[in-house]
């Protein structure tokens, strides 16, 4: 009997173990050569601003919806009629000014190549839109302007920040009176897995490309003569999608040049107004004023040209073209400006930033 009960308490003991032994190896991760990070490199990873992390699904921000879109530029239209730049949209102060040294700080200027004929792709590409409208197709008087954030800084809180090589380029031709935006790649979006996430105090497209503006004009008159806005080759997924729908609204669809226009007095152009790449066309004249004057838009031009995917397969190119009037000033403010933007020819004229906006465009 008591021979009996010990065979059974031992065989209990040992299934235990066996149960014991399965969970352990499920719960215990492999340690093979292959699925171990080199110690080098672990030190390279554990550093925080170097740590490279996938964006979690809920990182990414909802797509913009249509009334949100409208919504955006009905606001857009309300400040850029305001005699004063509005203040900062989260904390209601004034804005900063930004001057040509800042942009020495944050930004390095890097070569615009320019083919053998004086054209590049891009003029290329807007050839029927630039002849429409009287608009020069070479370099002179056409300027190119690359700049990138390769420089590292030092915050408020006194520590040290990496370069985030956000980018921004385009063509720009003041006495002409026009911008071309093509590459359009913020340090805020540049740095989307890092940690930490990161921009340099002078940061945003439209003020970086104003002080560019600013620099290019040879006198007051060039500076307020801003007429066109161009956004080239858009890629941004809501830009396109809004101009999808104000085209299926009216029932027309993507054309080349002359494409369809827009008037700022319809929902089909406040949204399109309202979205990322024609939010920085308005922060760059709502936050602009004292240089610009109260400028307004007008319309929007959407249309195609043919271009080239990453893999070299033809694909139409989405591209918009902002009309840019002077305001009437009608809505009320508490400054005293008085709008004429006659700016005063400096090639270091000051911007004001926007900061953080809904979208970084």
């Amino acid at each position: 009997m008591a021979r009996r009960l010990l065979l059974r308490a031992l065989t209990f003991l040992a299934v235990c173990l066996l149960i014991f032994v399965q969970v352990s190896a499920r719960s215990v991760p492999h340690t093979r050569a292959e699925s171990l990070v080199d110690s080098a490199d672990w030190l390279h990873h554990s550093k925080s601003s170097n740590i490279s992390l996938h964006p979690r699904a809920d990182d990414k921000p909802p797509p913009l919806t249509w009334d949100k879109a409208v919504q955006n530029g009905k606001g857009h239209m309300c400040n850029c009629e305001r005699l004063e730049t509005p203040p900062h949209p989260k904390t209601g102060e004034p804005k900063p000014v930004w001057t040509g040294d800042d942009l020495d700080m944050y930004w390095t200027p890097q070569d615009y190549y320019i083919g053998d004929a004086r054209e590049t792709e891009t003029t290329i590409s807007l050839r029927n839109a630039f002849s429409a409208l009287k608009l020069s197709t070479t370099f002179p008087p056409n300027k190119g302007f690359v700049l990138y954030q390769d420089s590292d800084w030092t915050g408020k809180d006194g520590k040290r920040y990496l370069a985030t090589y956000g980018h921004y380029s385009g063509i720009m031709n003041p006495a002409d009176g026009f911008v071309v935006a093509e590459q359009s790649f913020s340090p805020w979006e540049e740095t989307k897995n890092d940690s930490p996430r990161r921009q340099p105090p002078l940061t945003q497209w439209s003020d970086v490309t104003f002080l560019t503006w600013a620099r290019f004009a040879q006198n007051p008159k060039e500076l307020i003569n801003l007429k066109y806005f161009f956004r080239n080759h858009i890629i941004n997924d809501d830009t396109k999608n809004i101009i999808n729908e104000a085209l299926r609204r009216t029932g027309q669809s993507l054309s080349e040049w002359p494409g369809v226009e827009f008037s700022m007095t319809s929902d089909e152009g406040k949204a399109i107004l309202g979205t990322p790449n024609g939010g920085g066309v308005a922060w760059f004249i709502v936050d602009h004023k004292k240089e610009l004057g109260v400028k307004t838009v007008e319309s929007v031009t959407v249309f195609k040209t043919p271009g080239k995917d990453a893999e070299g397969n033809n694909e139409d190119w989405y591209q918009a073209m902002f009309t840019i009037v002077p305001g009437t000033g009608k809505k009320k403010g508490k400054g005293k400006g008085k709008g004429k933007g006659k700016g005063n020819g400096k090639r270091d004229s000051s911007g004001l930033d926007e900061g953080l906006w809904e979208y970084q465009s």
